[in-house]
């Protein structure tokens, strides 16, 4: 029988209605009672059942039914009844005075018993009944004798009964002039034979039966068998009769027959089986399909059982009613109608599959539950289970090009649904139960699932040849469940082993899984680096919820299929792991053994299993990350559908339960999976998740989050689909379920192309006046979003002609309603109120069939599909409470209404509702059903508060702009509306402490705000940022200060993709100017619980105890911005004041932008803390931070209370950093004439800040990442307290310049940016004088790195960008570049001058570059300064084309023989196809500073060729621009006018400044570069290092020298540019190679310097490093505290000292290695000497140590990073790949990835004979180890080697050239 889950919610729902009165049976005076259950007569049968005391051989029964017809008149009295006689004849087995068989509901006028011959024994038998047993007695006056044949007949009256009671039943449908026309038909599954019959009504008793029906003339009688020709009775007019051949030997539940005006379509299949499909008349074209299907499933099941159908043919009956899907009567299958008429003009692709399944279904049963017959209901799994399975497998059979949809229809509706169900446990039982029969989803779909999973285990073949003989040897018999074991045990001996390794016992494996209720969770646990995952399992339930079981103890012998990356990244193979129980003598642990580093593992694979799985936090992502890179390589759509399920059900169960649970996994699975991958199991998995989701956003202001996710979701899927049918069903069905939401929430063009469709739609359809059938093009299939389309965007008159089409089609095509449900769902989408107030009551009095059937198309839901329809149905049961109220759908219109509402607004409106209802109210149904909705609305409003947030927050970080998805926000607030006086905060974050809270408030913080503003213009509408925060209307409240007026708002808006919050004025209000007013807003946020942008934690460890603690932060000046913490008005130039309050847990500090006013301890481990107001600062400067923190702290010379911050612990490190600050403070308080404006300034050290290394400047309180604020002295090198150094003193600047005076906005960050990046150094020199020549460096290194970035098409913009990326290295760099260029230009006085005033001018406000060029002009002009016309200077003339313009001028230096000409070009050749249109044509007026014998002067370039008689001279003698690196330009000399400056510098270098000297080379490199300088000028320049002294030369060589050496080692010409360098350095390394004098500039010179002398083995530096290793390892082999005290070598050169040390081998205690150990595991934070004694630990030359340090770093003991140190120091460069060779599988499973490794194995290739070997391997048998990914990998790598051969093919020649030229002078 076919069941679908709505229909026993139906059959459930009608055993209790009231009319359904309890019958009585009369007998001799004898009256007996009904008893009914779940399905009719499926309750306490296991008390009714009769002993086998006779066996059961014929039963003849002849039946004449009365019921209205066209054809005989049928008195009252007769009506719906019939008269039977019925003759048993059975054979007895025991000697009884008396005979027991069922019967009930029947009138017996007559009992005779006989022989076996006929002849009478008693001609009036006396009987009684047993009410409770149904059972009716036949007393004899003599003893049965065993085995002797007699025979019972039987006369009686019954009755015919309503198709819900079964039995017997009638029908009808009503024809299209309304006339009503009956048929009958029988249903006795499973006990009600008795009520037709008298019999033995069990299922083991199987017999002969011999039908007779007599029936009015002309009408079509059907039975089991084929029938004959009907034959007239001549005494009675107008009958038949037909005597039916004898049936199989077959159960009483199946025997069928039926009577009724039908009508057939038949055919034969090509096992010569008859099928015929009958409806009633006027259906016998829709009979198709099901012949179709029917042919080929019959066909697929002979096949596959090697048995054939036992019957000449098959009838398939369609009635108009039934009360479940089907009936599989052996012969004659009867349906519901719907299930085997098919009308193609009509119904959609979803109509035709589920009439397949129900007719396969139905069509396995003739083998599975009628040849063979479970032997009583506790066994029904054997007809259901096996019916539900092969309902998939042989529509596979007969369809195969529908296999994919088949299978994941399978997993969802039938797995899925059994799991969901089997969780359950007031619902669940097991397969194999005492109490039934249940006809359930645990007997169909969780049977059909363990029967799936027996036939994956055994293999299909084994399963098979099984079923073949149980099928064979109990055919037209019974079986129970140990037979079909003993069939599956005798199939698998020899082949199959069970987890112990025994031969596989079936009873043994699957006895746990069917005599126990619930199911395995298995629990994948992943979380180690290299340990294998453990599998573990538990039952679903907790046991103490689970009926006891000593049995087994809820444990299984679960066979766990599993994927990994080593077992499936290649070969895509699963894994079986048996899960033995812990009652198995062979258990043991399981574990997943492949030593895979990082590995993913993925538990019941292919969903074979009947189980769930749960994973780890760790495993989770793990398996995350694989299935988002490759999800439709590695796993299946089996696999998308049961982490959907799974993930699904356990959160869902979760929170059943209260406990603490999240949809996160759910909601990241769905957005991994659902977009384009149009599956139909993946999106149906999801479907009812989703719907839930949509309910629940759709009456809020998120609900636009909703929409970006399902657009998210939907969108590729329908650029796949569109509106084209394909006849294949998963295209089909998927495009079924998707189109619809697609068009409600306009994704792509669905709504478009819908609308288009309809509007045909209308004109092909615009005069048929009945229904839409022939005149209609649109597919079925899509009819539903065509009509939504056509209503939503069209006109009123189109709703008017579908509403008319609607009435049409249901008046004249009832049956069909499919169409005109899917027209109500298309008038539904209006979005105007009257147009819904007349879709209302049509859905309310849709028929329901029957009208008790809830949900069973929820036409009452789609009105809320909408935002407004709720709304809209609470006013139509206002006004129309009668109506709504004594509908039989009252209780669907409330569910539907209340769907949507989770707010304290809608329950508030509920409440007043309900209490205008309840004194309408008819009846206490009525009362109790407001009550019901009243509760569940209250509860759902709960729920939303607990736990929308965390579903909220999902979709922000899946569907909104996250955190660096937006550098600044583009979209801006409007401007001159609205001016913020002071925000009142009070914020209380909830985050992993000592304070108590409740878990599902974790990593939320709640807080509220009053926003007091003015009103500069009236608004119509507020409007500011709010961003990643739940906020309702209920919670905001306006006030007008004047009277403290107060409005409430009804509604509000969000939009995601800007991040503003707009809020209607209420109807009336008007916002005069000049106003003020507050603004009081109530909200939760959102904490990550990760470093980013916006609100977020850090995790810091305590060096003294090891402990873990939590650091609650902010940043708020990109990405996520103050807008996630605080609805404002986000942008720089709404300057307000900050006044904030905050609770958090008490033993932590809070540090705020002011100091605060002192805390207050709390409850519950809670403190508050109060900060006064700060002064009108920008949003994005606001700052909070908690921790446990501690400080160093100081005044300053100006008055000033500086604080250094960090966690506990850490404050030692903070002493330079306290100084830095307290001198850069006095430096820009003095020199710009302007104290410090707050009461103190806090600089925080975070562990990990936002996770970038950086830091930012809140006014009051900087933010720093911590290595760029702490410094231990005993590791800390010159570059590293120089990163320190201009970190804090770059936020100390800006403490001026940013936040007193801000940018007006984002796009002029360099107001800020350029201005901190420049005085940074000014700070630093302050605070350490000692550090002058650091200083002079800065600013070419700034410059160098303005250059870098602004010198490729890629990265190179204008300072002021015209669109994001606004923050780059053009802003700090060229920007601060730019200002030393101003000060060089103006002179710093001036400068200084004008930055005073622009600081005084705009003090607490906001500027434009204009503003501050402005200043500067006026201070140039105090000074008399002239411009390139000698007119006043207009430095933004000047400035202009600098900041509007990318790239950067070239300066052109020629000789054209009679002069020296200049002129300019961009340095991005071809700038204006690169990088667009200028605004001033790639053109600048460069100021030019020139060097000559003589002296230095200064003059303006301006146009092509300077508009100067200076830029046109003669050539006498060498003349230098941009002398002293004082302009942002480079310059280019032809060899006319190189020459004698290249003179000068080898004759007398120091004529010329260090930076002139610097950009020499600077420029010379990069030029090369750019293809305008050959090799020979830059390695001239080079070799002048020979005598060079400062490091700003030498920085500017660093990358080109690198390079030579690294192209150049191994190489024949090696010795040449071993000994250029070695010539170069020689002088320096003698002077400070290794030591250190604590100035910055030198000690980093030094580091270089003593580098390239080990590198290139100048002589000594090896050897000293060697010797100073050799004390090393003597001093700190035994130390407890890290190397900072026993390496007597400075940190600056360690590096060097460990690897050359190692190299020579100094090491043999590796000293180096254990230092490194002692550090990872004892040194939480700086990098100290890790990386250095990891990088030495990589320069050894003992092969067997390489190999070891290559197969630490595959497992993870050491870093990734290692593998580019043994690249680097292979100098061989053969022994990594050498390493893989040999170990692929060690690569291939290893932590770093494939491309890390090749990278690193190829990176000293040079040859095309490297190249060769790893082409060799890949073409060779090795390659079959490696997947795609890890072939590309090499092909990756082999590239660069290729890339790198054609660099030095290009290059080597020239510089070999040269090198060979100039050889003496190196050995000079």
């Amino acid at each position: 029988m076919y069941l679908k889950w709505i229909l026993l919610l139906v059959a459930a729902s009608a055993i209790g209605r009231s009319h359904l009165l309890r019958q009585s049976q009369y007998g001799h005076g004898e009256a007996i009672t009904r008893a009914d259950s779940f399905l009719p007569g499926s309750a306490g049968e296991r008390a009714r059942r009769i002993p086998p005391y006779v066996e059961p051989l014929d039963y003849y029964v002849r039946i004449r039914p009365y019921f209205p017809n066209d054809i005989v008149e049928v008195t009252k009295e007769k009506n719906m009844t019939f008269d039977g006689i019925a003759t048993f004849i059975f054979r007895a087995k025991a000697g009884r005075m008396n005979v027991t068989m069922h019967s009930l509901l029947l009138n017996y006028t007559s009992v005779k018993v006989m022989d076996a011959n006929g002849l009478t024994l008693i001609d009036s038998a006396n009987f009684t009944f047993n009410e409770e047993l149904n059972h009716i007695i036949i007393h004899l006056d003599f003893l049965l004798t065993i085995d002797n044949i007699y025979i019972i007949q039987f006369v009686y009256v019954g009755g015919i009964h309503d198709y819900l009671d079964t039995g017997l039943y009638y029908s009808s449908y009503v024809d299209v002039d309304g006339k009503q026309h009956f048929m009958l038909a029988t249903h006795l599954q499973p006990a009600r034979a008795r009520w037709v019959f008298p019999c033995l009504d069990e299922p083991a008793y199987k017999a002969v039966f011999h039908l007779t029906l007599i029936f009015p003339r002309g009408l079509i009688a059907l039975a089991n068998t084929m029938e004959r020709t009907p034959v007239e009775i001549k005494t009675w007019e107008n009958w038949d009769v037909i005597q039916f051949p004898p049936s199989l030997k077959m159960s009483t539940y199946i025997v069928a027959f039926a009577v009724g005006p039908y009508v057939k379509k038949e055919v034969t299949n090509e096992d010569g089986t008859l099928i015929r499909i009958w409806g009633w008349p006027g259906q016998e074209e829709y009979l198709g399909w099901a012949a179709e299907i029917s042919a080929k499933c019959f066909h697929a099941m002979r096949q596959y059982t090697d048995f054939p159908y036992p019957y000449t043919k098959s009838d398939q009956l369609g009635m108009p009613e039934f009360v479940a899907g089907a009936m599989e009567n052996y012969g004659l299958i009867i349906y519901k109608y719907q299930y085997i008429t098919f009308n193609e003009k009509l119904h959609s692709t979803k109509v035709k599959e589920m009439a397949s399944e129900t007719i396969c279904h139905e069509i396995s049963h003739q083998w599975f539950g009628d040849t063979v017959t479970e032997t009583w209901w506790d066994d029904l799994f054997l007809s259901e289970g096996f019916a539900t399975l092969f309902e998939t497998a042989s529509q596979k059979m007969a369809m195969p090009d529908q296999e994919d949809y088949l299978d994941g229809k399978f997993l969802v509706n039938t797995m899925q649904t059994a799991l969901t169900s089997d969780a359950n446990v007031t619902y669940s039982h097991p397969l194999y139960d005492v109490n039934g029969p249940f006809f359930d989803d645990i007997t169909y779909k969780k049977g059909g699932s363990i029967l799936s999973m027996v036939e994956t285990v055994l293999g299909k073949s084994i399963f098979q040849s099984a079923l073949q003989s149980y099928i064979r040897t109990y055919q037209f018999s019974s079986a129970d469940h140990e037979m079909l074991f003993e069939k599956f045990t005798e199939a698998a001996a020899d082949t199959v082993r069970d987890w112990c390794g025994r031969p596989m016992n079936i009873t043994r494996f699957l006895d746990p899984w069917f005599l126990q209720q619930d199911f395995p969770l298995v629990t994948v646990t992943n979380n180690q680096l290299m340990s294998d995952a453990i599998f573990s399992q538990q039952p679903y339930n907790d046991v103490t919820y689970l009926p006891p079981n000593n049995t087994f103890g809820y444990m299984w012998p679960i066979p766990f299929y599993w994927k990994n990356y080593r077992h499936y990244y290649k070969n895509n193979e699963t894994s079986l792991k048996w899960l033995i129980p812990a009652y198995e003598t062979c258990a043991k642990s399981a574990t997943a053994s492949y030593n895979r580093a990082i590995h993913w593992d993925m538990g019941n694979a292919q969903s074979t299993s009947f189980l769930r799985v749960d994973y780890d936090d760790i495993g989770y992502a793990r398996l995350l990350q694989q299935l988002k890179a490759r999800r439709d390589i590695d796993f299946s759509t089996a696999d998308k559908v049961h982490l959907i399920g799974d993930q699904l059900a356990i959160a869902t169960e979760r929170d059943r339960k209260g406990m603490p649970f999240s949809y996160h996994k759910v909601l990241d699975l769905i957005t991994t999976i659902l977009p384009k991958y149009p599956h139909y199991a993946t999106f149906r998995i999801a479907q009812d998740f989703i719907d839930f989701l949509e309910r629940l956003f759709m009456d809020g202001p998120d609900y636009e989050l909703f929409k970006a996710g399902i657009r998210r979701w939907l969108e590729e899927n329908y650029n796949i689909l569109g509106y084209t049918t394909t006849g294949n069903w998963n295209n089909d069905m998927t495009r079924y379920l998707m189109l619809p939401y697609a068009v409600r929430y306009d994704v792509g063009t669905s709504a478009e192309e819908g609308l288009k469709l309809f509007n045909q739609f209308l004109v092909d359809c615009s005069s048929t006046t009945t229904v839409i059938d022939d005149c209609s093009d649109v597919h079925p299939d899509i009819r539903i979003p065509v009509y939504c389309s056509g209503i939503r965007h069209g006109p009123q008159e189109s709703f008017d002609r579908l509403l008319t089409l609607y009435d049409q089609q249901e008046r004249n095509a009832y049956y069909f309603y499919h169409e005109y449900y899917a027209m109500l769902q298309g008038l539904s989408c209006s979005p105007r109120r009257e147009d819904i107030m007349k879709v209302i009551p049509r859905s309310l009095k849709v028929f329901r069939m029957p009208p008790s059937k809830k949900y069973f198309v929820p036409t009452l839901f789609f009105t809320v599909a909408f935002p407004n329809g709720s709304q809209w149905m609470a006013e139509y049961l206002e006004a129309n409470a009668n109506e709504v109220m004594s509908s039989v759908n009252f209780d669907e219109y409330l569910d539907a209404m209340t769907s949507t509402w989770y707010s304290e607004r809608r329950l508030d409106q509920y409440k007043k509702l309900q209490a205008t209802l309840v004194s309408v109210a008819t009846d206490d149904n009525q009362k109790q059903l407001l009550e019901k909705y009243y509760n569940r609305t209250s509860a759902q409003v709960n729920w939303w508060k607990r736990h929308f947030p965390d579903i909220s927050r999902v979709f922000y970080d899946n569907f909104a702009p996250g955190p660096f998805d937006i550098e600044y926000w583009p979209d801006r607030l409007p401007q001159g509306s609205l001016k913020p006086l002071q925000y009142n905060i009070r914020v209380t974050p909830y985050f992993p402490g000592s304070a108590q809270y409740p878990w599902y408030k974790n990593l939320t913080f709640e807080s509220f705000v009053d926003i007091d503003f003015t009103v500069i213009s009236s608004p119509t509408e507020l409007k500011l940022n709010a961003h990643r925060m739940v906020i309702e209307p209920d919670d905001i409240v306006l006030i007008r200060r004047s009277d403290n007026t107060t409005y409430k708002f009804a509604s509000i808006q969000k939009i995601i993709t800007s991040a503003f919050l707009i809020i209607p004025l209420p109807t009336g209000l008007v916002m005069s100017a000049n106003t003020n007013w507050t603004l009081s807003i109530k909200y939760t946020g959102f904490i990550s619980g990760l470093p980013t942008f916006g609100i977020y934690l850090n995790t810091n460890f305590f060096e003294f105890n090891g402990k873990m603690a939590y650091i609650f932060s902010t940043f708020f000046e990109k990405g996520s911005s103050a807008r996630s913490l605080i609805p404002c008005f986000d942008e720089p130039s709404y300057k307000a004041k900050w006044q904030v309050t905050i609770d958090y847990p008490a033993d932590m500090i809070v540090l705020g932008n002011m100091p605060d006013e002192g805390f207050t301890v709390m409850k519950d481990g809670w403190a508050t803390t109060s900060f006064p107001p700060t002064p009108p600062m920008s949003s994005y400067l606001f700052a909070l931070a908690v921790g446990h923190f501690a400080s160093l702290e100081t005044v300053s010379k100006t008055g000033v209370l500086v604080r250094a911050w960090a966690w506990t612990g850490m404050e030692k490190y903070t002493e330079f950093a306290l100084n830095t600050v307290v001198g850069t403070v006095d430096f820009m308080a003095t020199y710009f004439n302007y104290s410090f404006m707050m009461p103190k300034l806090d600089a925080l050290a975070l562990p990990q800040y936002n996770s970038q290394r950086g830091a930012e400047e809140h006014w009051g309180v900087m933010h720093i990442q911590y290595e760029r604020e702490l410094a231990d002295p005993q590791y800390t090198t010159a570059w590293l307290y120089f990163l320190v150094a201009s970190y804090c003193a770059h936020e100390t600047v800006h403490q001026w310049f940013g936040n007193l005076v801000t940018t007006e906005f984002f796009n002029r960050m360099f107001l800020n940016e350029a201005m901190a990046q420049y005085w940074e150094t000014n700070g630093i020199m302050y605070a350490f004088p000692e550090q002058a020549k650091m200083g002079k460096f800065e600013r070419f290194r700034k410059g160098l790195d303005g250059f870098e970035v602004d010198s490729s098409p890629l990265t190179s913009k204008p300072v002021v960008p015209d669109r994001p990326k606004y923050s780059t290295g053009i802003i700090y760099d060229k920007g601060a570049t730019l200002l030393h260029m101003l000060s060089n230009t103006v002179s710093s006085e001036v400068l200084q001058l004008g930055l005073q005033s622009y600081l005084k001018r705009y003090q607490y406000s906001n500027t434009l570059d204009a503003d501050l060029w402005r200043e500067i002009t006026y201070a140039s002009a105090s000074k008399g300064l002239t411009d390139w016309n000698d007119q006043p200077l207009n430095v933004s003339e000047l400035m202009d084309p600098w900041i509007y313009q990318a790239t950067y001028p070239v300066l052109k230096v020629v000789y054209d023989g009679a002069f020296v000409i200049y002129s300019q070009e961009p340095f991005i050749l071809n700038a204006t196809n690169m990088l667009g249109p200028a605004p001033y044509n790639y053109e600048w007026i460069i100021p030019v500073f020139s060097q000559t014998a003589n002296g230095t002067s200064f003059h303006y370039f301006v146009g092509p060729d300077g508009a100067n008689t200076f830029w046109k001279r003669p050539l006498n003698g060498w003349q230098v621009e941009n002398a002293g690196f004082a302009g942002f330009f480079r310059v280019w000399y032809d060899e006319s006018t190189w020459n004698p400056i290249l003179n000068e510098l080898n004759t007398n270098p120091l004529v010329f400044d260090e930076l002139t000297r610097a950009q020499f080379v600077a420029d010379a490199v990069a030029l090369r570069e750019r293809g305008s300088l050959d090799w020979e000028r830059v390695l001239d320049i080079a070799f002048l290092l020979r005598n060079e002294k400062e490091l700003a030369p030498w920085y500017a060589f660093i990358g080109t020298l690198n390079l030579l050496i690294d192209t150049f080692e191994n190489t024949t010409d090696w010795g040449l540019l071993q000994a250029f360098v070695q010539k170069i350095v020689q002088e320096r390394y003698s002077a400070i190679g290794w030591n250190t004098t604590g100035e910055w500039s030198h000690d980093m010179l030094a580091s270089y310097i003593t580098e390239w002398a080990c590198a290139v083995d100048l002589r000594g530096c090896r050897e000293f490093a060697a010797s100073s290793m050799t004390t090393f390892a003597v001093n700190c082999e035994r130390s407890m505290s890290g190397t900072g005290l026993c390496n007597s070598l400075p940190p600056d050169v360690r590096r060097s000292q460990y690897c050359w040390g190692t190299y020579e081998n100094a090491d043999p205690n590796n000293v180096v290695g254990k230092m490194y150990d002692w550090f990872t595991e004892n040194s939480k934070y700086f990098e100290r000497d890790t990386d250095k004694l990891l990088e030495g630990m990589a320069c050894t030359r003992n092969t067997s140590k390489f190999h070891t340090l290559i197969a630490d770093t595959l497992t993870g003991k050491l870093p990734s990073k290692m593998l580019g140190y043994l690249g680097n120091h292979d100098s061989t460069g053969q022994l990594l790949w050498g390493y893989f060779e040999q170990n692929p599988t060690d690569i291939i499973y290893g932590i770093p990835s494939t491309l890390e490794y090749m990278n690193a194995a190829m990176k000293k290739w040079k040859k095309q004979a490297d190249i060769d070997q790893a082409t060799a391997f890949l073409n060779g048998d090795g390659a079959e180890l490696l997947s795609d990914d890890d072939k590309n990998a090499m092909r990756s790598a082999i590239q660069t080697v290729n890339d790198r051969i054609k660099w030095i093919a290009d290059n080597m020649p020239s510089i070999s050239s040269w090198l060979k030229n100039h050889v003496a002078n190196f050995y000079e």
